[in-house]
């Protein structure tokens, strides 16, 4: 609007003083600049936040006698997650996904230093995981088990979640590469699910590729 009074100056429909020429010229191009630095801004945050990692930091090991367990991917029911993973985190060291507040999760384990990530969409910082983002969150826990050789333990919770965000089948992939990489790194990863949040066909699906601590 500022430079459109220039135009018609140019094309001889409109006579403006030299002085408000100047001022309209210099007005405009100030807010071509800024706009311009804007949208540079813009892009930098959109790709900083499309490329950002979930840093699991600092990683604990839990004392305690290791439980064998065969290194791989169980879903168990909701109601015994807790206890399970109060048993198997001995001896190893763990990382928790959820939808709880990691405040209240390491409270009811007593545990203030075990890395939790919390499944939202709120923008709340670091240890908040979008679970749209799930090449990224999976990239983050693949990184952890690699650490080291010794056993590792992934608590997973918040399946239901991601599947009403994702859908079945890119939850399902997720699954089926974690079982993958979870076998290969020594590494336990309990996922606390209930039939009932699934169809039939993808409750057979999931019972086929993972297994079950109580087949044990």
């Amino acid at each position: 609007m500022l430079f459109l009074p220039l135009d018609f100056n140019d094309a001889e429909f409109i006579r403006l003083e030299r002085s408000r020429e100047s001022l309209l010229g210099a007005i405009g191009n100030i807010l071509l600049f800024t706009g311009l630095l804007l949208l540079i801004f813009g892009w930098v945050s959109m790709i900083s936040s499309i490329t950002k990692r979930y840093e699991l930091v600092p990683v604990v090991e839990i004392s305690g006698e290791v439980e064998e367990v065969p290194p791989g991917v169980y879903i168990t029911p909701s109601g015994s997650g807790l206890a399970l993973l109060s048993r198997l985190i001995k001896g190893r060291a763990p990382v928790i996904i959820t939808r709880a507040a990691p405040k209240s999760v390491r409270r009811a384990l007593n545990l203030k230093e075990i890395p939790v990530l919390w499944l939202t969409t709120a923008e709340c910082g670091d240890g908040c995981v979008d679970p749209h983002r799930l090449e990224y969150l999976l990239h983050t826990l693949v990184t952890f088990m690699r650490r080291d050789e010794s056993p590792k333990l992934v608590y997973l919770d918040g399946i239901e979640y991601l599947m009403i965000e994702n859908g079945f089948v890119p939850v399902y992939r997720f699954l089926s590469t974690l079982k993958d990489h979870a076998a290969l790194n020594n590494t336990v990863v309990l996922v606390p699910v209930e039939k009932s949040s699934f169809e039939e066909k993808e409750w057979n699906l999931l019972r086929r590729e993972l297994g079950c601590l109580k087949d044990l």
